[in-house]
């Protein structure tokens, strides 16, 4: 039987959300109450008043208000931006979005570990750097799984090195391309790099066969500017022998990506130790 008072109820409560959403300046992530201020929860603190507006708005449990673009944000999103807004100022719109941000980019995954202990490992910050989020969930993490997967079914007994190369470059307000980093030490010297390259290296010593899969860590580069910073011959592109690799080489929101043989790798990333290198490890 229809239930006429459940749907006169869900209609009041839709109705309802959606004036809230609408009165907190349609952010999703504020809700009604509190003063209005935002007291206590701004990325920047300041001090709290007494004044309260009628029907005011606060951020949601777990997010914070960013007084630049007037709406309640992830606590991550707010360090990150003011820090690259020091750097390329308002042209952080352009930059920082709901789809593109920096996260924590892990060198080796947590997957490629067996027990506990190695897992919980790399979530610590020597084996972290600041990664767009469209790469992190993009092609770096298609490259670990089909690598993981490709290593098992060849019955490969591999080495893989992995690290980072380089800092990536935004443009600022005036049109200049600048070195990104997200804060300074006490002598106001730069640190914590967004690097330019995630790499991995495979070896596999009993056959001394290695390759090196490459990625492009800057969603803002345009295919012709990307092309010019491969820095290789790129072996998986048109290979048949890499139908195995799936990921998008050419689609900046996931991460432009490229493969080098071991010795060209080297010629530009000089700190890979050193070891003998017959082939291609396909």
């Amino acid at each position: 039987m229809f239930n006429s008072k459940l749907l006169f109820l869900t209609l009041i409560l839709c109705i309802a959300i959606e004036e809230s959403v609408a009165m907190c300046r349609n952010d999703p992530n504020a809700e009604p109450g509190g003063c209005g201020g935002y007291c206590g929860q701004r990325c920047v603190p300041r001090p709290c008043t007494l004044e309260c507006e009628f029907n005011g708005c606060k951020c949601k449990e777990g997010y914070r208000y960013d007084a630049d673009v007037s709406k309640c944000v992830l606590p991550h999103q707010c360090s990150q931006r003011a820090a690259i807004a020091q750097l390329v100022g308002s042209q952080i719109d352009n930059y920082i979005t709901d789809t593109q941000l920096l996260s924590r980019g892990h060198l080796a995954a947590k997957t490629d570990f067996v027990f506990a202990f190695g897992e919980r490992a790399t979530f610590h910050y020597v084996n972290c750097a600041p990664q767009w989020t469209g790469f992190n969930g993009g092609n770096w993490n298609t490259l670990e799984v089909d690598l993981r997967n490709h290593i098992h079914y060849s019955g490969y007994d591999t080495i893989i090195y992995t690290g980072t190369y380089g800092v990536t470059q935004l443009f600022n307000q005036y049109g200049q391309r600048l070195d990104i980093y997200l804060t300074t030490d006490i002598n106001d010297n730069p640190v914590i790099p967004v690097p330019q390259y995630f790499y991995k290296v495979v070896y596999e010593p009993s056959t001394q066969r290695g390759i090196a899969f490459v990625g492009l860590n800057n969603p803002y580069y345009t295919r012709a500017e990307a092309h010019d910073l491969f820095f290789c011959e790129d072996f998986c592109r048109g290979n048949r022998d890499f139908l195995w690799l799936t990921w998008h080489p050419d689609n900046p929101a996931e991460g432009y990506t490229f493969c080098c043989s071991i010795p060209d790798f080297r010629n530009t990333v000089h700190h890979l130790p050193q070891f003998e290198v017959t082939s291609i490890l396909i």
